[in-house]
């Protein structure tokens, strides 16, 4: 009752703790608005399968490329030191 009449509003922020965490959020970011919540959703419900292990970059790459990204796509999102940057600052 309280977001649906605008007395308080959710804001969702990054804290990535390590660096599977980090990369996730940063492909996160690179998907379409209308994709957001839905890949979220995703990496939350298959988290053990990426985020723990240590070649979690191969699940995580399966995921974008569910998600309609190109390995192109997914590797210009890693290496966006400015996207990083400003996860780094809470903006």
């Amino acid at each position: 009752k309280y977001v649906d009449t605008g007395l308080v509003q959710i804001e969702f922020r990054d804290f990535p703790l390590n660096k599977p965490a980090l990369d996730a959020a940063k492909i996160l970011h690179c998907l379409p608005g209308n994709q957001y919540f839905p890949f979220m959703s995703m990496l939350f419900q298959t988290q053990n399968h990426w985020a723990f292990t240590a070649d979690y970059l191969v699940p995580l790459r399966q995921n974008a490329k569910l998600a309609g990204m190109s390995d192109a796509q997914v590797d210009s999102c890693l290496n966006d030191a400015a996207a990083e940057k400003k996860m780094a600052e809470g903006i």
